[in-house]
C-alpha cells in the first residue's frame, strides 16, 4: 500500500486514496496493487505450465519426476517454483464457498494477484473482494492511528503483508533443491545432471551448502562456455575480424538466461519459451540474417 500512496508518511494521503477505498465495491486489480507491466507477457505462458499439471497428475516416482525434470533444457528447481505457484492459484480460483483460502491465505503480491485476475473460476471474484476488504481494513486502521497522533503505529498498516503464493514458491524451491541435492548421490543420476542444462546460477548461489560438486561443476561449465562465446562475439565485431562471419556464439546472450536465472523464463526451457518476432529475428545468428535487411 506505501508503494501506491508514494508518500513517505501518508499525511495527504486520504485524498488520494479515500475515494478508491470506500466509492468503488469492485475495484480493479490496478487500483489495489499498481500496475504490472510483465503481467502481459507472463499471461502467455500460463498455458505452458498448465500442460505440465497433467504430466504431474499422472501417477509416477519421485525419481522418474526428477529424472523428466532433468532431462528439460532449463532449470529444474526454477520449474518447481513456478508450477507450485501456478497450482496453488489455479487452485483457489476452481475453490468456491469455504473450500477456498482461509482470511490469512488471501494476501497476494502485486505480480500474483495480477495473475490470479487473469484466470477464470467461481473463487477469482470471492478471493479479489476479501482482498479489497482488507485493503479497506488496514486503510481505516492507519487512519485512526494518525488521527491520534501515533505515526509509527500507523505506519505499520501500510507494510506490505506476506504473500502465500510467494511462500509456496519458496518452500517448492527449498524442497526441490533437497531432491536434487539427494538424487546426485547417486552416480548415475549425477552423470545425468551434468550432461544436462542443470540448475541456473541463482539457485546454485542460494544452494551452494546443499548441492555436491556435480551441481557446481556443472553450472561452472555452462558459464564458462558461456563467457567464450560472449568473448568471441565481441571480438569479432572488431575491425580487423571483419572477414569473420558470426556464427552462433552471437546468441549466447539470449540462451544464457536460463543459467543465470530460470525465473526469466517461468522456469521453462528456452526453446519452449514463447517468442515474439522480434526477439526470433534478434535470436537468427548475424550471418545468417538477411543481407538486405535495412541499417539503422
Amino acid at each position: 500500500m506505501r508503494d501506491l500512496l508514494r508518500l513517505p508518511g501518508g499525511e495527504s494521503a486520504a485524498d488520494l486514496v479515500d475515494p478508491v477505498l470506500t466509492a468503488i465495491d469492485e475495484p480493479p486489480v490496478e487500483q489495489l496493487v499498481g500496475k504490472d507491466p510483465d503481467s502481459g507477457s507472463r499471461a502467455r505462458y500460463a498455458p505452458l505450465l498448465d500442460a505440465l499439471f497433467t504430466e504431474e497428475d499422472i501417477h509416477r516416482s519421485v525419481l522418474s519426476g526428477w529424472e523428466t525434470d532433468t532431462a528439460r533444457d532449463g532449470c529444474p528447481v526454477c520449474l518447481a517454483r513456478e508450477r507450485a505457484g501456478r497450482r496453488l492459484l489455479s487452485w483457489e480460483a476452481r475453490m468456491e464457498g469455504g473450500f477456498g483460502p482461509r482470511d490469512a491465505e488471501v494476501q497476494m503480491c502485486r505480480r500474483h494477484l495480477h495473475d490470479f485476475a487473469r484466470l477464470s473460476g467461481p473463487g477469482v471474484l470471492a478471493v479479489i473482494a476479501r482482498h479489497h476488504e482488507r485493503v479497506r481494513d488496514r486503510w481505516r486502521r492507519f487512519q485512526m492511528r494518525q488521527e491520534r497522533g501515533d505515526r509509527a503505529e500507523a505506519l505499520q498498516h501500510l507494510e506490505p503483508l506476506p504473500c502465500h503464493v510467494c511462500r509456496e514458491e519458496r518452500s517448492a524451491e527449498g524442497r526441490y533443491a533437497a531432491l536434487v541435492a539427494a538424487a546426485l548421490l547417486d552416480p548415475d543420476m549425477a552423470h545425468a545432471h551434468t550432461t544436462s542444462h542443470g540448475l541456473c546460477l541463482r539457485h546454485v548461489m542460494r544452494a551452494r551448502e546443499l548441492l555436491p560438486a556435480p551441481a557446481l561443476t556443472c553450472i561452472r561449465a555452462r558459464l564458462e562456455l558461456t563467457r567464450w562465446e560472449v568473448t568471441e562475439t565481441l571480438r569479432k565485431q572488431e575491425w580487423r575480424a571483419r572477414h569473420e562471419k558470426a556464427g552462433a556464439e552471437t546468441t549466447a546472450a539470449f540462451r544464457s538466461t536460463t543459467h543465470l536465472d530460470g525465473r526469466i523464463g517461468c522456469g521453462l526451457p528456452r526453446a519452449q519459451q514463447p517468442q515474439t518476432g522480434a526477439g526470433t529475428a534478434a535470436e537468427q545468428p548475424a550471418g545468417e540474417r538477411d543481407d538486405k535487411a535495412p541499417q539503422s
